[in-house]
């Protein structure tokens, strides 16, 4: 995974871009970066989630999931199909998938000095994905790690965010799938004192090798979940094939009612 190079955008950090009730982030990853990393370093709290077909999907049938979402001081567009149906509906946001600016990321997280904790992928997973990025920053500061492989309801869990809180972290970055890794985000949001709780899906597969991530051109074209179907049919049909039509379905909807509420003032 070779380093993004990108246009800096200057944007409004509190400008937010309403799609469906929900407000996605307006500015592109390095601005987001910029911000993530501010907030950490003043220890302003701030959750970090995104927004795809998959978890849209989601919201749409569990209520506490949308509110979960609704909440949250980041949501940003992890997709195309949100991309084009913000724009449908009056909105610009950028598409933001965050193993295209991970890098970039530690590298500025490196730079600042500030401590980071891992939690999150199957035994094994995290810790050579922890390999990688020492490797690539040796300064980067891994304050601690987990695999996300607990009972989260039980004794198992409160050693893990004892363990977060002992770490001194200043972002806590959860990789897991959707929405447990928001429902686990939102526990740490009142159990550990951690500025900045991002949750991540599937990066800590990329990098530990577990998974390959589509080719840059063609998710550029929104077609990463075409890649991610023709290398795991049996495990991601459900989610894409059936999950897209829906998602289709639903976000068509918003889109219809937000121009007739247009046309209507």
């Amino acid at each position: 995974m070779k380093k993004r190079i990108e246009k800096r955008v200057e944007n409004n950090e509190d400008e937010r871009v309403l799609f469906d009730g929900l407000k996605l982030w307006a500015g592109n990853s390095d601005a987001l970066e910029t911000y993530l990393i501010s907030r950490a370093k003043r220890g302003d709290l701030t959750r970090v989630f995104y927004l795809n077909a998959h978890t849209y999907n989601l919201l749409c049938k569990d209520v506490g999931y949308r509110k979960f979402l609704c909440e949250a001081e980041v949501l940003y567009a992890d997709g195309m199909s949100v991309v084009w149906a913000a724009r449908a509906c009056g909105g610009r946001v950028f598409r933001m998938t965050a193993v295209d600016f991970f890098d970039d990321f530690l590298a500025r997280a490196e730079e600042e000095g500030l401590g980071l904790y891992f939690l999150g992928g199957k035994p094994g997973v995290v810790d050579r994905a922890c390999d990688v990025w020492r490797g690539r920053y040796p300064k980067l500061r891994i304050v601690g790690s987990h695999h996300g492989y607990f009972d989260r309801d039980g004794v198992h869990q409160g050693e893990i965010l004892a363990d977060i809180n002992t770490s001194k972290a200043d972002i806590l970055l959860i990789g897991m799938g959707s929405p447990s890794q928001e429902i686990l985000a939102n526990r740490c949001r009142d159990t550990v004192r951690v500025p900045v709780i991002w949750t991540l899906g599937a990066l800590f597969d990329y990098y530990a090798g577990e998974e390959k991530a589509a080719p840059r051109w063609l998710a550029k074209m929104g077609f990463e979940w075409f890649y991610r179907l023709w290398r795991d049919p049996r495990n991601k049909w459900r989610r894409y094939l059936i999950g897209n039509a829906l998602f289709l379905y639903r976000a068509g909807k918003v889109i219809i009612k937000s121009h007739i509420s247009g046309i209507k003032q």
